[in-house]
Formats: C-alpha cells, sequence, structure tokens
C-alpha cells in the first residue's frame, strides 16, 4: 500500500520542465518583435532554475506536511497526559463537570475560528496575487500590450513579483 507522501512526490513530481513546455513554446509566448530576442533563451534558462528550486521546495514541504499527522498525533498525546496529570493532581475525581466540559469547548470553539478566519484571509490574498499575476500574463500573451511600452525591466520584474508570490505562500506555511 503507497503511503500518501510516495503517492504525492512519484505522481506529481516526475515530469520534467521540458515535458511541460519546451523553449520553443516558450518563445511563443512572446510577441512576434520579441521572439528572436537571445534574452529569451537566458529567461527560459532562468526559469527552469527556479522551477527546479520550486520542485525541491515544493518536495521539503510534501515530506513535511505528510510527516505533520504524526507530529499532530504525538502532541495530542502528550496534551492528554498533561491533562490528565493535572486533574489527578488536582483532584482524584477526573470528570469534568458540565460547566468547565462547556468552557474548554468554547474556548477550543473560539480558537478553531480564529484558525478558518485566518486561512481564508491568506487564501483570499494569495488567489488574488495569482489571479492578478495571470492577468498581466494573460495581456502580455494575447499581445494587449503594445510592444514599445514593453521592457526587459517590466517582464523581469513581472516574473520577480510571479516568484515572490509563489515565495510567500510556501513560507507561509
Amino acid at each position: 500500500m503507497e503511503t500518501e507522501e510516495s503517492i504525492l512526490l512519484s505522481y506529481f513530481f516526475n515530469s520534467e520542465l521540458q515535458d511541460s513546455i519546451t523553449l520553443q513554446q516558450f518563445t511563443k509566448k512572446f510577441p512576434l518583435a520579441y521572439r528572436s530576442n537571445p534574452q529569451i533563451k537566458t529567461l527560459y534558462k532562468e526559469y527552469h532554475e527556479q522551477r527546479i528550486e520550486n520542485r525541491k521546495l515544493v518536495r521539503k514541504n510534501t515530506i513535511e506536511e505528510c510527516q505533520k499527522p504524526d507530529q499532530w498525533n504525538d502532541m495530542k498525546i502528550s496534551r492528554k497526559r498533561e491533562r490528565e496529570d493535572d486533574t489527578e493532581a488536582e483532584d482524584e475525581d477526573d470528570r469534568l463537570s458540565l460547566g468547565q466540559v462547556i468552557g474548554l469547548l468554547s474556548i477550543e470553539e473560539k480558537s478553531i475560528l480564529k484558525e478558518i478566519d485566518f486561512m481564508k484571509k491568506e487564501c483570499k490574498r494569495l488567489l488574488q496575487d495569482i489571479r492578478r499575476t495571470n492577468g498581466n500574463m494573460s495581456d502580455l500573451r494575447y499581445g494587449k500590450v503594445p510592444a514599445e511600452s514593453l521592457g526587459e525591466d517590466e517582464v523581469v520584474n513581472g516574473l520577480k513579483g510571479l516568484v515572490f508570490t509563489c515565495d510567500s505562500s510556501s513560507s507561509s506555511d
């Protein structure tokens, strides 16, 4: 039986850059006026190197995330032991009153709701960043940006923005 980690790593990380986009396909993403520019090869190489780095980071994060359930279980067990020790020391009767249970559940509910709210906000922010970058890339791809106004600095800044968004989403985990 395959583990979650082996499934994720073997099926999602086996393709190389050339399997997803060739230099020729990458070149076609630029306006006609820029397709013969020799810097496209440099951009492709940098893109390839960034993709390798991102794949390494995603692989590392995948392995860490797959190990988290074990860490959570260990943490839950230790918390349970601590609670048991505390209740035994305080009172021989290890049962909680209804009021205590309601209080504990209320605190946990608030904590979980705060965490859910934070996650929703973070997801919305990341989705907005990705949509904005996608829109900018679509404008570039379909020629909505005039060739005269498109400078190398703008392309590099756009790609840096995409890398920053991807890096910030992986570091916030």
